[in-house]
Parts: C-alpha cells; structure tokens; sequence
C-alpha cells in the first residue's frame, strides 16, 4: 500500500496527537496537595508566591559576580500585562512612540495603544525572524520612550546590543522572553539584558499555570512605578494566584533539564530537515542556549509548488503533528494611521506569509518521534497536488 497522507486516506503517523504539554508531573500534583493541605490556595499571599519570586530570582542571579544588582520580581496575572504595566512605568502615552519588530506578539502593539502611544515598527532579520537592531537604532527619536524586544520561536534578539543602543539613546529596554524563559543569550538570562523584562506563565508554555507572568528588573525606581501602575487601593491588581505560584515553583527547577532536551531535540530536528528544500528552520545568531517554546521555519512556496502554506498545515494537522501558522505581521490589515513605519518592511512581510510554529511536545528528545514527524512533512510534500486537489474539494474542512 502507497504511503499516502492521511488527507488522502493514509493511516495518520500520529493517530492520536502528541501527548498534551504540561502533562501529569508528579512534582506539580504534589505542589497542589501541599497547597491545599495549607489552605494556602484560597488565600491573597502566601508562602508560595514569594518561594516563586525566590526561585527566579536564584535563576536570574546563576553565575554572576557577587556585586550585580538584585532581581526584583513583580507577579502579574499575564505576560501581557506585565508589558503593558512597564509601558505605563516608562511613561508611554499619547505623543510618545515605542520601537517594535513589525513581526510580533500581537499583543505588544495592542498594549502600546492601550497606553496612546504610537507604535513604531521596525523590520526583521530574514534568517532570524528577529528584530533588526540597526533598524530600530534608525527609528528612534526624541518621542521615544521604549523598545519592546522579543525573542521568537527558538531564535533570539542580539538584546547586549540592543541595551547598548538604548542606554545611549536613553529609552527603556523591554525584552519579552515569554517564549522563553530559562534561555540563556549572550551570557544572561533571557529577561535580563533589558532595564525590564517579561516571562509568561501562559498555557502550553514552557513554564505554564494556564495564564500568568512575571516582571523582572534590577531598577529599583521602575520597580516601584510598576507597582504604582497596578496597584488598586491596597491590592496589587493583576497579580498571581497562590494556586498558580505553588504548581510554578518545581517547573522552574526542571526548567534547565527541559531546556537541554528541547535543545537536543531542536538540533536533531534541523538536521533530519535539512532534505526538505520546503522547509528552512529559523537560524539563531546570537550566542547562547535558546528556548523553544515553538520551532520557526521558514516555508518556501517556490519549493512546494503547488502546495500552499495553509494545506500543508492543514494536512500536517491531520497527520497529528502540532503545527501552525506564525504570527500576522503587525502591519498587515491594519490602518496606517495606527503606527509609523520604518521602510517597506519586506522581511516582516514575508514572515507574515511564510512562517511555520511547531509546538514544543514535539521536541521530546525522542529521535524515532522527531523522525516520523519528518516523515509526515515529506509524504505531505511528496503527494503535495494530490493535497492541494483534496484541499479544493473539501473546502479544508
């Protein structure tokens, strides 16, 4: 019998899917009995916050010399929020501007106009994916008040560079490692190049409570005007649950471990890749150990003709592998009167139209998974007309 996808009538590689992320961790089921046992999960603050805020803390301050700053750490309910109490910190508002990749967490546009400031995009490395820091030293101007800095999909921001760049221009660097905390880039802690920086707690992320997120700074003075931002009489607003920081606390003293096995897996990856002229991994340029909380890859058309980004993504989906689009460029389908730009934005454009995400339960560090994985992108590939055909007919559905 031929080896046909499973949009056509083949068998599915991954007939069940891949096992769900985080999963049933024993560490994390033993944090919620202890949570309980205390009668901790029900209340304001507790002892589990604060052993989280210790446990990044002691993350954050892994072999640096005695004499740098403390970490401080504010708990905030997301990732996004966090970002948006930073801005507010910063003092970004109406006729004030902040410097992004044009190719970003939509949510990062959205909280610099929540705050009235413009939203200055700047373009993307094309191998990368990641924010052009020649780019962004061009685009910033006396109305600047922050950069917003993210490290994507297993690829990360030369962000020594970019806190160079900001200290001389004297703007704020907000680095966004909600994708990975745990990441090492160029010597730190991904987080920790910038005078503020942000990892995520979300679901399905590396570190995950289902929603949450943390602010790190070793500024004392923004500290304490990102708290004046969120708090609400006497209460922090935004801040996490006890029950969220008790499931937080062994995750994060696993994370090293993980992050070693997704890397392992991620460099196997791209080399069982590399006979797939259709598919190009995100090259990472800068130093360090990255996160991966989803694989990048670059899909070329031209190389998979007929067969167009969206069908491959649907047939790969039926194979049961964990694959989507990436993000939609920020530029794209919104009015221009809702930002300014810096040039045409070309690589960030292309980003929009040929990003491809897997998610990280398939980075497992199981050789044999990660081939059949590749295994369901070549017979998709292979029967490509045959799946653009199946596709017309079906309407995708």
């Amino acid at each position: 019998m031929r080896d046909v996808p499973a949009v056509l009538g083949g068998t599915p590689v991954f007939p069940n899917g891949l096992p769900d992320v985080p999963g049933a961790l024993e560490p994390v089921r033993a944090a919620l009995l202890d949570a309980w046992h205390d009668g901790s999960w029900g209340k304001y603050q507790g002892r589990h916050g604060q052993r989280l805020i210790e446990e990044i803390q002691a993350l954050h301050s892994e072999g640096e010399a005695g004499g740098a700053d403390p970490v401080f750490v504010e708990l905030f309910c997301s990732a996004t929020v966090a970002i948006e109490m930073a801005l507010r910190a910063v003092g970004a508002g109406p006729g004030t501007e902040v410097v992004l990749a044009a190719y970003d967490y939509p949510g990062n546009l959205l909280n610099v106009l929540a705050c009235g400031a413009t939203p200055v995009l700047v373009d993307i490395d094309p191998e990368s994916g990641q924010m052009d820091v020649g780019q962004a030293a061009e685009a910033i101007t006396e109305r600047t008040r922050a950069i917003i800095a993210s490290h994507l999909h297993g690829a990360m921001v030369p962000v020594a560079q970019l806190r160079e760049l900001a200290d001389e221009e004297g703007v704020v660097l907000i680095e966004d490692a909600a994708q990975m905390p745990g990441a090492v880039v160029q010597g730190r802690r991904a987080g920790g190049w910038g005078h503020m920086g942000v990892i995520s707690f979300g679901g399905s992320k590396l570190l995950s409570a289902g929603r949450g997120g943390a602010l790190l700074t070793r500024d004392r003075a923004l500290l304490l005007r990102v708290r004046r931002q969120a708090m609400r009489g006497p209460n922090q607003a935004f801040t996490l649950s006890e029950l969220q920081a008790a499931v937080l606390v062994p995750q994060i003293r696993a994370l090293d471990q993980a992050d070693e096995q997704r890397l392992e897996a991620a460099r196997t990856l791209a080399r069982l890749l590399e006979p797939i002229e259709a598919l190009r991994p995100f090259t990472n340029k800068t130093p360090g150990r990255p996160g991966f909380y989803k694989y990048g890859l670059w899909f070329d058309p031209a190389a998979a003709t007929p067969l167009s980004r969206e069908a491959l993504i649907w047939a790969l989906r039926s194979e049961g592998v964990p694959i989507a689009g990436g993000f939609r460029a920020l530029h794209v389908g919104r009015s221009p009167r809702r930002f300014r730009k810096l040039g045409s934005l070309t690589h960030a454009t292309a980003a929009h139209d040929r990003t491809l995400v897997l998610h990280h339960s398939a980075l497992r560090g199981d050789p044999a998974l990660l081939e059949r994985l590749v295994h369901a992108m070549q017979r998709v590939l292979e029967y490509r007309s045959a799946v653009m055909e199946r596709l017309g007919a079906s309407g995708g559905d």
